[in-house]
């Protein structure tokens, strides 16, 4: 699969969690030079990310679930859907 326009959410999803090939990856991220839509994409998973961590410290730990992949994926695709039904009521 090699990203030849702009990227979609499981392109973004496979770099965040570094599965794509050299090839891809270095495609990704020189589109991500010049795209501002991907870069806030980007900023907003790492700001998910960091509050999940931080929810962890506050909390003295969560417990992992046992597909913690997919969890994250439905996390992050919740957030997307939020985000994206937003930027269209707008």
């Amino acid at each position: 699969m090699l990203v030849l326009s702009h990227p979609n959410d499981e392109v973004v999803d496979q770099y965040v969690f570094n599965r794509l090939s050299d090839e891809q990856t270095a495609f990704f991220e020189e589109h991500l030079l010049a795209c501002s839509s991907c870069q806030t994409r980007l900023t907003d998973i790492d700001d998910l990310i960091a509050a999940l961590r931080a929810e962890a410290r506050w909390s003295g730990g969560l417990s992992a679930p046992t597909d913690l992949q997919s969890h994250l994926d439905n996390v992050v695709g919740s957030v997307r859907h939020s985000a994206e039904t937003r930027s269209w009521e707008a």
